[in-house]
């Protein structure tokens, strides 16, 4: 568990954690190793998922924040969803999200400057202690947004086709 809690510290990239996952399948009998391994395979799925819907990059981005401890993988899907919804007032917030996991200054003074664009935001005038009007309503929104989002593929209902004779 340690192990895998420092690969997951460390991962800048997706290929990394499936190598953590490799460390973690042979525990899962432990309530702590399953459930790890449920989060990871769930923040993967998500990722998967933010090719149609960029929104789940950004729910992934928190899992492996908060979930995972994988602070710069978070960074990179944080960014990955504001890339691809530049119009979306979450927008903002991803920003500060990658700028408050970024231990690089160079990343920082690159996301400030990134931020200086969405000077309006309720959420930059928040974090610059401001008045930020509309700023509950954004987050219920986010919120209304994020929980019926899927962790997980469907499971598929059992094929009832009889199978065919054997030659």
């Amino acid at each position: 568990m340690e192990l895998a809690a420092w690969q997951l510290g460390e991962a800048r990239a997706l290929l990394e954690i499936r190598d953590v996952l490799s460390v973690l399948l042979p525990g899962v009998e432990d309530e702590r190793v399953a459930r790890l391994v449920e989060h990871v395979q769930g923040m993967m799925y998500l990722t998967e998922q933010g090719f149609s819907d960029p929104l789940a990059w950004f729910a992934a981005a928190e899992m492996a924040r908060d979930d995972l401890g994988a602070p710069e993988l978070a960074r990179g899907l944080f960014l990955a969803y504001a890339d691809a919804a530049p119009g979306e007032p979450w927008v903002p917030k991803a920003l500060l999200a990658a700028l408050a996991v970024s231990e690089r200054e160079g990343d920082r003074a690159w996301l400030r400057g990134r931020l200086e664009g969405e000077a309006g935001s309720p959420y930059v005038l928040a974090a610059r202690g401001e008045p930020a009007l509309g700023l509950e309503a954004l987050e219920e929104e986010l919120a209304r947004r994020l929980e019926p989002m899927p962790r997980s593929p469907k499971p598929r209902p059992p094929d009832r086709t009889p199978n065919p004779p054997a030659p």
